[in-house]
């Protein structure tokens, strides 16, 4: 920026007829005739001069400010903004068909999201080739540290610490004297639903993720989703490795 500050002062001597003052740490001699005869341009060549400076300078200035506001991407060119916005829409239209097939009114979920591991990714390819003949080249996956801004804005998401979680154990509750049909249902109103980081193939058209929700010790679900990119958005194509306890 400081550059670009320099460039358009120096367009504004030249446009004005100045002569930019150049610092310079040599010490000066008198001048010496050399016989040569120096001849002062005349008023259609200065013009000349000084409008390709104030060209050049506003060229060099739209470019810094071009740099300045140009999107962040990452390492296969796709705006970060861009990826943000894909985890967005896919777990929120997850949770969204959560809730609605769950009927309830909220969900508690883990504050944060793991890297997938190897092992997971290759689930992840196994579950895509059952509906795509491809195996897709998946991109790495960071884990999330907090998922606030993803899906912490949501009405019925409750983010929850997963190291200070403590579940509502159906078992125990009926242990304590509560009916099964009472402690089911405190149970999973105390459940913790677990997400992996999702994982993108390189063409961005495939979102790949696993889920766990826990309410218990023998009480919990889990499995790995699919996502498919439409004209019409995110749309879930695959549900597999389903899991029970």
């Amino acid at each position: 920026m400081a550059l670009c500050c320099r460039i358009a002062a120096y367009a504004r001597g030249t446009r004005d007829g100045e002569v930019p003052f150049i610092r310079s740490t040599r010490t000066t001699s008198p001048p010496v005739n050399l016989g040569v005869r120096f001849t002062q341009k005349r008023p259609l060549e200065v013009n000349m001069i000084r409008s390709s400076s104030l060209i050049t300078a506003i060229t060099a200035i739209a470019l810094c400010v071009g740099c300045v506001h140009s999107p962040t991407v990452d390492n296969h060119g796709i705006p970060t903004n861009a990826n943000k916005a894909s985890e967005t829409e896919v777990y929120r239209k997850f949770l969204d068909n959560w809730i609605e097939s769950e009927k309830t009114e909220s969900i508690s979920v883990a504050m944060e999201a793991e890297e997938p591991s190897p092992k997971k990714i290759e689930q992840f390819s196994d579950c895509a080739r059952e509906d795509n003949t491809t195996t897709p080249h998946w991109l790495p996956a960071k884990s999330i540290s907090d998922l606030s801004d993803i899906v912490g804005k949501l009405p019925y998401v409750r983010l929850v610490d997963s190291n200070k979680w403590e579940p509502h154990d159906p078992g125990e509750l009926i242990s304590q004297g509560q009916s099964v049909e009472s402690a089911v249902k405190d149970g999973f109103a105390g459940g913790l639903l677990t997400f992996s980081a999702i994982t993108f193939d390189e063409s961005y058209e495939t979102a790949a993720f696993a889920y766990s929700f826990i309410c218990g010790r023998l009480c919990g679900n889990g499995a790995i989703v699919i996502y498919r990119k439409t004209q019409s958005g995110w749309v879930q194509s695959k549900h597999c490795g389903d899991w029970i306890s």
